[in-house]
């Protein structure tokens, strides 16, 4: 929603509660591709790719307070932290 970050997230939020969980039915669409796992794995970092040409992402709260992710090759692992970020999904400054 343009202009409107925190109910961007707040949407986000509530499609990833109700639509996916650990159920039969808890994958949302069609998931042929693994394209509706990707956006809720991305949207549970805090940030999607909405553009793959051009590297466009949009940045939300994580679903969590401290994400670590070690990737092959570098020294350093990514660390994505949101104080509160569960109990406040509007936050403004993950960092």
């Amino acid at each position: 929603m343009v202009g409107a970050a925190s109910k961007s997230q707040d949407l986000s939020r509530a499609i990833a509660k109700s639509d996916y969980n650990n159920t039969v039915n808890g994958l949302s669409g069609n998931e042929d591709c693994g394209q509706m796992s990707a956006w809720y794995l991305f949207s549970a970092l805090g940030f999607y790719l909405v553009d793959p040409v051009s590297f466009e992402y949009v940045v939300g709260t994580p679903f969590f307070d401290k994400i670590t992710i070690d990737f092959l090759g570098t020294k350093r692992p990514l660390v994505i932290t949101s104080p509160a970020g569960q109990r406040n999904p509007s936050q403004r400054n993950p960092t």
